[in-house]
């Protein structure tokens, strides 16, 4: 990474003051016709596996010199779009780690953002006169995750309906998807506002995040301003992935001198939460399946029975997803009986609740391991080798 300065990069986040900056070269987009905002759907070539880019010690590879000067540009151009934009975003995923170090600490083939779900009426159409679009993106063929995808164009509303799979994407003219952009196709992560005013933290019995880890910090990168997502956020959101990559990307960030002991407590107050959500949550469900079924109740009652659970059914691609494991359930619950205390057994066994917690812990032990192993080499430097 060419010439990082890392101005302000501690210092509390702000929103911008509204000055006027100059925006990037603009590309002539025609007007959103009116009328609903789902406006064109597009198909493009399946993304590139990224995990060519991984070697056997699960590390990202160094980048070459063309790698360098393509993730340069891309981070240059992200810095112009949002130029002088008063919305709350921030960039997500590893490439903050490399921000926060000053070089890149591996390959990074795509940005990711957040984008406060209340700011998209406002930066949608600022996005869209600078030649930007969202849209939603899903698999031609959902049983083949290399098919092509099918874009499908919308505006704010839809963004906010969708939840996630969003992509914000370069147009042309015509509102027609470019390929040739140097940053183009960013996944775009909305922060959802509970009741309360708080956001959300992963999936929809996330508990809240705290108020600083959704403020971006301001890091100047190549005479722009990036707004760097807060390390406690970065390692919350590594922390729930299970790529064979995150690992090393947590030591990374966990030994940069970026995330600190407070802030490792404080994820570990936020999966103390979820969990309990998550508790809480399954058990209402397994009382009010258990209240529909009788002896003897078959693997399709059971099923039918979680089928009439309105935090399930209500939304199609919930049950979609939640309905491979609720067979198994159903299976075992009609096969071993519907007593209570067995069903919730059962319900460990299948869901693994439980189990995924202490899998979190683990990795949480192992990332605060890392941030004590930092401060001690800072505290011998700063003793012993500084002057």
């Amino acid at each position: 990474m060419s010439a990082v300065s890392m101005t302000n990069a501690d210092q509390p986040p702000e929103r911008p003051d509204g000055e006027r900056v100059p925006p990037p070269a603009e590309t002539p987009v025609a007007p959103e016709p009116e009328g609903p905002h789902e406006l064109w759907a597009q198909e493009r070539d399946p993304f590139d596996d990224f995990l060519a880019q991984i070697d056997e010690r699960d590390e990202r590879k160094k980048p070459d010199d063309a790698e360098r000067a393509e993730m340069d540009a891309r981070l240059e151009a992200l810095g112009d779009l949002f130029a002088g934009a008063t919305a709350r975003w921030h960039l997500d995923g590893a490439t903050n780690i490399s921000l926060l170090v000053g070089d890149y600490i591996g390959v990074h083939k795509d940005v990711d953002i957040s984008i406060d779900a209340d700011d998209l009426d406002a930066l949608e159409p600022m996005l869209r006169s600078r030649g930007y679009g969202f849209f939603l993106s899903k698999l031609k063929d959902p049983n083949d995750p290399k098919s092509a995808r099918v874009l499908r164009r919308v505006g704010a509303d839809a963004v906010r309906r969708a939840g996630d799979h969003v992509t914000l994407a370069a147009i042309d003219a015509h509102g027609k998807v470019r390929e040739d952009a140097p940053l183009n196709f960013i996944d775009v992560h909305l922060m959802e506002h509970l009741p309360d005013g708080r956001v959300r933290g992963v999936g929809e019995l996330g508990s809240p995040i705290p108020s600083e880890w959704c403020m971006g910090i301001p890091t100047e990168f190549h005479g722009r301003t990036i707004q760097r997502s807060h390390p406690a956020k970065v390692a919350y959101y590594k922390l729930h992935q299970t790529r064979s990559y995150d690992r090393t990307d947590l030591e990374k960030l966990a030994k940069s001198g970026g995330l600190t002991s407070d802030d490792v407590d404080g994820i570990a107050v936020v999966f103390e939460r979820d969990l309990e959500n998550r508790r809480s949550k399954t058990k209402e469900l397994l009382v009010h399946v258990a209240e529909r079924l009788h002896r003897g109740s078959s693997a399709e009652e059971v099923l039918e029975a979680f089928r009439q659970e309105p935090f399930l059914a209500a939304d199609a691609k919930r049950w979609k997803q939640v309905e491979p494991q609720l067979r198994v359930l159903a299976e075992r619950i009609a096969a071993e009986g519907s007593d209570p205390v067995r069903v919730s057994t059962i319900a460990e066994e299948v869901l693994g609740i439980e189990r995924r917690h202490v899998e979190q812990l683990q990795k949480m032990a192992q990332l605060r391991s890392w941030v004590e192993e930092r401060d001690v080499l800072d505290t011998i430097r700063r003793e012993f080798l500084e002057p």
